[in-house]
Order: structure tokens, then C-alpha cells, then sequence
């Protein structure tokens, strides 16, 4: 919604540019003549804002901060709402509990919210595991602008469960499946068409397929980043090797996946997720 709001905003003041501008040239009425110079640097303003002048500011702006963030080691904690059953998969702690731990093990952070800049931290930390909060269902604005993140260097930690398999639509106060059915008339959802598998291009191995435990894998490629302490094996067929924690590349960052479960009782793996978050940085 920010996207189309600002496009709209530069068209405005491009249109703006056209019409005064064009008063200008074909008036030669006293008023405008005596106030030509603020006639001119309204022009210069609305051609700036029109042109994306704010957008290039804004982006430079962010950029630094994100550098001042990377020394400082501090993070952002995507948690616009309460983590519960309804906003949350896999996860069984609140947001009090998360925050509290944070700042027990002195790592930096600031909450933020899927309408700010991300790009003001190098780590973004989603605390809902399966589900992620969504702005649009209808554009996936929210979807599209953590994978921008990622494209352009940031590192995206999803602390539990299989990434973007729900997403939280405030209007209707609960997650919702963004996982497709498995096929026509069917109540079955298959990792195979999950938004990791289609956009990162992996396979995801779970407990119904499998014999392998944990019950959530994902497929390891020669640029993935194994962070857990042995491999996986997928079927007699499949000579891939799997794990449930590792970092995925996507353009110039990381998706970092730890796909168990985590619950409020040990939260001591958050901090080793941040901690190899920044290690790719």
C-alpha cells in the first residue's frame, strides 16, 4: 500500500509541475511576476518529490543508519502484534517473554512493525515461526518487501517452523494458509507449492514423508550454510542433504530457518540464531 500511496504522491506533484509551469509561461499577469522566484522553488520542490528525491534521501538515510546498526550489533524485531495461537505456529511464548529475553541477553533491538523501514537493520527477526504478519493478502506487500530485504543484503531469522507457510491478516485477527491446496478438491497442503519451496527453490522434508527427526528439513545446497551439528539424509531415492537449521542465500543476504519448534521454557537458541545471523554479515 506505501508503494502505490507514493506513486501516486510523485504523479501528483509531477502533474502539479506541469499545470503551474505551464501558468507561468502563458501568464504574464503582476502577482506571478513579482513572486516568480516562489513560484520557481514550488516547482524545484514538486519536481524533487515527483523525480523520488524523498525515496533517494530516505534510502541513503537508511543505509547509514543500517551500518550504524551492523557496529552496534543491534536488530530489528518484526512483532507488531501479541504472539499467540492465532498469530503463531510452533512457537509457545509471548511477546513480553521474547522481549525480556532480548534484553536479558543484552542483544540490542527495536520493535518494528511490517510498516517501517527494514532496511534500518542488518537482521530482521520474525518471532512467529510459521506465520509471518502480512499488510496486503491481496498484493502480498508484506511478503514481497522481506524478500526485497533479503535481495539486498539484509538477513531474515525466522526462529521456528517452516517460513511463510501462514500469514496474519489483522482485519480478520488470524493467521491465514498462504500454502496452496495440494490439488483440486483436496484438504491437503503439500510443502512442494509453500511460498520457501517456490521462491527459494528447495524441498522440504516432513515426519509424514519421512522417518528423519527432527520432523521439519530443508534441502542443503553448495551456498547453504549447515548450522546444525550433523547432515540428513533425505529418501533412498533422494541423495540431497537436509537440515533443520541453516541459512539460504537470496541475492545479496540470507533466509536463516530453524524449523522445530521453540517454546517459552528455553529461548537460549534465539540468541545462537542472531549470533549466526550476524555471521553472515
Amino acid at each position: 500500500m506505501q508503494a502505490y500511496i507514493s506513486r501516486d504522491l510523485k504523479g501528483a506533484c509531477l502533474l502539479f509541475v506541469g499545470i503551474v509551469g505551464g501558468t507561468i509561461l502563458s501568464t504574464k499577469q503582476a502577482y506571478i511576476v513579482r513572486n516568480l522566484p516562489w513560484f520557481i522553488a514550488c516547482l524545484l520542490l514538486l519536481l524533487f518529490i515527483g523525480l523520488g528525491g524523498i525515496e533517494f534521501f530516505a534510502s541513503i538515510f537508511s543505509l547509514l543508519w543500517c551500518k550504524v546498526n551492523k557496529a552496534r550489533r543491534k536488530i530489528g524485531v518484526l512483532a507488531p502484534y501479541e504472539i499467540s495461537k492465532r498469530s503463531s505456529s510452533w512457537v509457545g511464548f509471548s511477546r513480553r517473554r521474547l522481549l525480556d529475553f532480548l534484553t536479558e541477553s543484552k542483544v540490542r533491538f527495536s520493535r518494528i512493525s511490517v510498516h517501517q523501514e527494514m532496511y534500518e537493520y542488518p537482521v530482521i527477526l520474525n518471532p512467529y515461526g510459521g506465520v509471518y504478519p502480512e499488510n496486503d493478502l491481496a498484493r502480498y506487500e508484506s511478503l514481497n518487501a522481506i524478500f526485497k530485504y533479503v535481495e539486498k543484503g539484509g538477513v531474515f531469522v525466522n526462529v521456528a517452523d517452516i517460513p511463510f507457510y501462514y500469514a496474519f491478516d489483522k482485519k480478520l485477527n488470524r493467521k491465514v494458509d498462504t500454502t496452496p491446496l495440494a490439488e483440486d478438491y483436496s484438504l491437503d497442503r503439500t510443502f512442494k507449492r509453500s511460498v520457501l519451496t517456490q521462491r527459494l527453490d528447495v524441498h522440504v522434508l516432513d515426519s509424514k514423508a519421512s522417518d528423519i527427526k527432527p520432523n521439519r528439513i530443508i534441502a542443503l545446497s553448495e551456498v547453504s550454510h549447515n548450522f546444525y551439528p550433523e547432515d540428513f539424509k533425505g529418501h533412498e531415492n533422494d541423495a540431497r542433504r537436509f537440515s533443520p537449521y541453516l541459512a539460504l542465500p537470496y541475492g545479496r543476504g540470507y533466509f536463516v530457518f530453524s524449523t522445530d519448534s521453540l517454546d517459552g521454557s528455553n529461548l537460549d537458541p534465539l540468541k545462537d540464531m542472531v549470533e549466526k545471523a550476524f555471521g553472515l554479515i
